[in-house]
């Protein structure tokens, strides 16, 4: 049927295609062609309905009949077409059904509710769809307006950005589905804040996702954000409780709020702040993230990972153009997915900041090394490094020896920043403290040096005898017995030995008892405060409930 040239017609309801089988079609073409048809306009089977050219319709409904077979087609194309409902639109729901807007055409439905199902297509090509509040399940697709007047629009399904596709909302969205901006944009359009819910998946393929206020919240993501080609941006803040992957570069032009999982191998460029929220992880991959105002992390990850190219290694690293603030327990975690044996000597920048790093970073998971080498963080007041160094070489001269038990016993119990003699810890990293797993690491490292940490280790572990005897060699006269005099008081106990002959076979050690603190060589004399008064003083000690820790007189 044709209703064309200015005609009008004005029935009760209309039917296009009464079975799932019913071949019809339905033209209103021409300024001034009219369709009045207050009870609903409904579609089934292959049917096709076409407004063009200025052509009007107005209807009560625009449904689609719920049979399984068959392709539904509504079509409006030029500037002066439009539809008006005021009813619902419920299409697409058992049967395939299309919805092409086209050309400057509208729908204009301020009023109803919009379920728009599984089996539809949405194709606007500068067009423009009003609804009240949106169900998507379907598949919407193209360039021009969808515009909501007052509910929500949840998608469940998937919408797929042309050059630029605005949706135009006066209440929260939701995507539960899939958003895919390829070579594109979404522009989310609103009077009042926009926010966009999403819990589902959003691909930026050089997509761009535009809100028109930017607050800490505008996209808060508890799905997966990727992107994955080219350059991305979302003009707007991101609180991201789930998935960020960056494959490509991205650009977010506002703040980022993680607690979930970030994952660069692009350039990430954020032009607000970085925090790094509780239970966070952001993993600098082999990429690189710059924030232009400040970088905090409160107890979260911080990640970076290790790969190899042909100009060397990659790795991720963060720049910061504030400050970079590390509140409570922050890790930092170091991924090697490649098979690599790491040098002495190796050094990755991992963090740069204009204004400072203020707080404390401990290792977590890093690769394996060499039992001569150990992971060292070091941090001055700008810059924070990792590196390959000789484990037990607190100050870094590329020696194991008496100097570096000096910076451990002037250090410890020290809980500072990066302190320079935290190199062991329970699960073989820098925790933080320096403890008797530090002196561990010194003790059964002793003698190595730079020149022979490439290979393996031949000799044994020092006694404690052997560089006691190198420290009071100067000292030592010939006298042929040994006096010790203890004092006890009540706040600790004095050990003095007295200048004399030292045998191999008689070595003073001082034993820590489970409850006490490590004790403390104060003198080449050979003199020692211990405490507490729990100390005992021995020949070579042993015991079956904790072994020997213990600085040598």
């Amino acid at each position: 049927m044709r209703i064309d040239t200015g005609s009008e017609l004005s029935v009760y309801g209309t039917h296009v295609g009464m079975s799932s089988d019913n071949i019809s079609a339905l033209d209103i073409t021409g300024i001034g062609s009219r369709l009045i048809t207050p009870d609903g306009l409904t579609v089934s089977g292959f049917s096709r309905v076409r407004i063009a050219d200025g052509g009007f319709v107005a209807s009560g409904a625009l449904t689609s009949w719920p049979f399984e077979y068959g392709v539904s087609t509504i079509e409006l194309s030029g500037e002066a077409t439009s539809m008006a409902v005021r009813g619902h639109v419920t299409l697409g729901q058992k049967n395939q059904a299309s919805l092409y807007v086209h050309d400057g055409a509208s729908i204009n439905a301020p009023t109803a509710l919009g379920y728009l199902g599984p089996h539809l297509k949405v194709l606007l090509d500068d067009g423009s769809i009003t609804l009240r509040q949106v169900n998507l399940s379907g598949h919407l697709s193209g360039t021009g307006t969808l515009r909501l007047s007052g509910g929500d629009f949840r998608n469940y399904g998937t919408i797929v950005a042309g050059s630029s596709l605005t949706i135009d909302a006066t209440s929260r969205l939701k995507n539960a589905g899939t958003i895919d901006v390829d070579n594109g944009s979404i522009i989310f359009q609103s009077v009042y804040d926009c926010l966009l819910d999403n819990t589902g998946t959003i691909a930026l393929r050089q997509g761009n996702l535009l809100f028109n206020t930017i607050n800490d919240k505008t996209l808060s993501n508890g799905g997966d954000l990727i992107a994955d080609f080219g350059v991305s941006h979302i003009y707007g803040s991101v609180a991201n409780g789930g998935s960020v992957l960056a494959l490509a570069d991205l650009d977010i032009h506002g703040n980022l709020l993680n607690g979930g999982v970030v994952h660069n191998n692009g350039e990430m460029l954020i032009h607000g702040n970085l925090s790094n929220a509780t239970t966070g992880v952001f993993n600098l991959g082999a990429g690189l993230a710059v924030v232009e105002g400040d970088f905090r992390s409160n107890h979260s990850t911080l990640a970076t990972e290790l790969t190899e190219s042909d100009s060397g290694h990659q790795y991720g690293a963060l720049q910061v153009g504030g400050e970079a603030h590390f509140t409570g327990d922050n890790t930092l975690e170091i991924k090697a997915p490649f098979r690599h044996t790491f040098q002495l000597g190796e050094s990755f920048e991992l963090l740069t900041t204009a204004g400072g790093i203020f707080g404390d970073l401990t290792l977590g998971d890093v690769p394996y090394l060499d039992e001569s080498l150990a992971w060292k963080l070091f941090s001055d007041s700008h810059t924070l490094t990792l590196s390959v160094g000789l484990a037990g070489d607190f100050n870094d001269d590329s020696a194991v020896d008496l100097a570096d038990y000096l910076v451990w016993r002037n250090s410890l119990g020290s809980r500072e920043s990066f302190p320079a003699a935290d190199g062991w810890g329970p699960r073989g990293v820098a925790d933080g403290v320096v403890d008797h797993w530090d002196y561990d690491i010194w003790k059964e490292n002793f003698g190595n040096s730079a020149a022979v940490s490439a290979a393996p280790s031949t000799g044994t572990i020092p006694e404690p005898a052997s560089w006691l005897v190198f420290v009071l060699s100067g000292l030592v006269v010939s006298v042929c017995r040994v006096r010790i005099e203890t004092i006890w008081s009540t706040c600790c106990s004095y050990v003095q030995t007295h200048r004399a002959a030292l045998f191999s076979d008689y070595t003073l050690f001082v034993r820590r008892r489970p409850c006490t603190s490590l004790p403390m060589m104060d003198a080449a004399e050979g003199e020692s405060f211990v405490r507490p008064t729990t100390e005992s003083v021995s020949g070579r000690l042993a015991g079956p409930d904790r072994p020997a820790i213990a600085a040598p007189l």
